[in-house]
């Protein structure tokens, strides 16, 4: 709920700065979190401001941080890029952090390690068992079909 006395532009920069410490947050989450609890837009604009003119906020340092965690968790490109939209992140930011994906290497080392678990199923099995894996984590058809190829199942 949003505090009915009026709030200083320190109040904003020392609650964003604690959001901040938290983790990395794209200019539109930052926004969003700090408007439902200060009613004040126009200084959540200028501490806004401030945080990127101090390197604080940086969507693209964001993004780039966004799609190495979501790489090391096994998401696809698909999954990144609806990941980064909703957040808010800039199609710029979003086409630069996903240009040096490589979908098919990273579902490749996934499914490699996937299939050591699976070798009590039949051949089968393990192609349907690895195909949902790696469908759940975003990737194409496609993607998942060469996989299975190269991997021989």
């Amino acid at each position: 709920m949003k505090p009915s006395i009026p709030v200083s532009f320190t109040d904003i920069f020392n609650r964003a700065l604690k959001i901040l410490s938290l983790r990395d947050h794209s200019i539109y989450e930052l926004r969003s979190k700090l408007l439902k609890r200060f009613e004040d837009s126009e200084q959540v604009e200028q501490v806004l401001k401030k945080l990127l003119e101090l390197h604080y906020l940086d969507d693209e340092r964001f993004a780039e941080l966004l799609v190495r965690s979501l790489r090391k968790k096994g998401k696809s490109r698909f999954f990144m890029r609806q990941e980064l939209q909703k957040r808010g992140v800039e199609a710029r930011f979003i086409s630069t952090s996903l240009s040096e994906v490589d979908e098919f290497a990273d579902a490749f080392k996934i499914a490699s390690k996937k299939e050591k678990s699976l070798t009590r199923h039949p051949k089968e099995k393990q192609r349907q068992k690895l195909a949902a894996f790696l469908g759940n984590r975003g990737f194409s058809f496609d993607i998942v079909n060469k996989v299975l190829r190269e991997l021989e199942i």
